[in-house]
């Protein structure tokens, strides 16, 4: 790897790396509605002079720069889009008002994932000043609706083939492997309606669903050793009444499943069912359903499908894109890097499963993302510059799969 100071680099275009995630932060971009942000990225990286941007089918920017040596093809990504920002007194500053106190900038997207993609865009167009004669060739990408569905990775796994994939998805500038996959059960309980004056005469599904959840915590989960147990949660909660006088005649409640490597949707069931068993009613019935497929579309008109799940994955700590990114990021950053695994699912599974190695590697940390304390730390996106350009020199010049 270069020996060149990364540092002299990231401190000389800091300013610009933080007004950029700014203007960002400014840019509202709910899931759907990034193309304004799309054009603004865009727009950023031909002025940072990336060999080639574009913006494909689905609305993903991206951006191209291309080393002068054979090497590997490396993925950037981090998403342009975030989640609805609340209510808007319960934030400190104005969720699009990217604010910079406190050493800090503060907003909605900041940490998920603005402050990330600001690092990316900006670390790789700093590649070939540290590095004039870098390997491979290097992706930077804005995906489209990674809240709601991986539709932009997903288009990228099937047009954009690559060697590897750094997300930018928080890590506090550590390296991470991988993470538990996830899906939703749908548990429909079907009893009899009935006014609620007269209960005898109804077969009422809330008792069976308060039957079935009382059953949950002693459901047995696996372990995985690396990822530790996989974990079951009820969450929304629905009856098919909105009278307070009628008792409905079905209700159903979701659960989040967050699963290891090993376990699908059938071997969930398969743990539940006993539960369901023991609940249903005389008249009544316990139906385990998997949440249906979901029909999206884009900011540029398109219509994606979420299929509803996504699986576990973790690489092993021998695999160069893990082990060559860890001896790459130490002396670029000067400290100790961890090794470590998200708590929450990214889009990594999907490249995973087309045979791409996936890392993550941003600035914001766990916690912060989806709240109102949205915040990303000045220190922090400087360090990200350096780290991707440590990232980029070493993984375009390694083979990774």
């Amino acid at each position: 790897m270069s020996s060149l100071p990364y540092t002299d680099l990231s401190q000389k275009n800091l300013p610009a790396m933080l007004d950029f995630c700014r203007r960002l932060i400014r840019t509202p971009s709910l899931s759907g509605q990034e193309g304004a942000a799309a054009q603004l990225v865009a727009s950023e990286m031909r002025a940072l002079g990336y060999d080639e941007v574009r913006i494909d089918a689905v609305g993903n920017v991206i951006g191209v720069m291309r080393g002068s040596r054979p090497g590997s093809a490396i993925q950037f990504n981090s998403h342009l889009d975030h989640v609805s920002p609340g209510a808007e007194s319960a934030w400190k500053y104005p969720p699009y008002a990217g604010v910079l106190a406190d050493g800090a900038i503060w907003g909605l997207g900041a940490s998920d994932t603005k402050g990330a993609m600001a690092a990316q865009v900006y670390g790789i167009a700093g590649l070939r000043q540290a590095v004039p004669d870098f390997a491979g060739t290097i992706y930077v990408v804005g995906v489209v609706q990674e809240e709601v569905g991986a539709v932009g990775s997903r288009e990228l796994v099937q047009t954009l083939p690559c060697d590897c994939v750094i997300l930018g998805e928080a890590t506090d500038n550590q390296v991470v492997r991988g993470h538990r996959g996830g899906f939703k059960v749908v548990v429909r309980a079907i009893g009899k309606a009935a006014h609620a004056s007269v209960p005898h005469l109804a077969v009422n599904p809330n008792y069976m669903l308060a039957s079935f959840l009382s059953r949950l915590r002693d459901v047995p989960m696996a372990v995985d050793p690396v990822l530790g147990p996989a974990s079951v949660a009820p969450t929304i909660y629905r009856t098919d009444q909105e009278s307070t006088n009628v008792i409905p005649g079905e209700a159903s409640v979701y659960l989040d499943w967050r699963s290891v490597p090993g376990e699908t949707f059938e071997s969930a069931v398969a743990k539940l069912r006993p539960l369901a068993d023991a609940a249903q009613e005389p008249g009544g019935s316990i139906v385990l359903e998997a949440r249906g497929r979901t029909e999206l579309t884009t900011y540029t008109g398109l219509k994606r499908f979420w299929p509803g799940a996504l699986s576990a994955y973790v690489l092993p700590l021998e695999h160069p894109a893990v082990s060559q990114s860890h001896a790459a990021l130490e002396p670029a950053l000067g400290r100790p890097v961890e090794v470590n695994t998200w708590r929450f699912c990214t889009d990594g599974p999907w490249f995973v499963e087309a045979g791409i190695p996936v890392i993550g590697f941003a600035p914001a940390v766990e916690g912060v993302p989806h709240t109102a304390q949205d915040h990303v730390r000045v220190d922090k996106l400087e360090e990200a510059y350096r780290g991707n350009i440590a990232l980029a020199d070493r993984l375009g010049a390694v083979k990774l799969r």
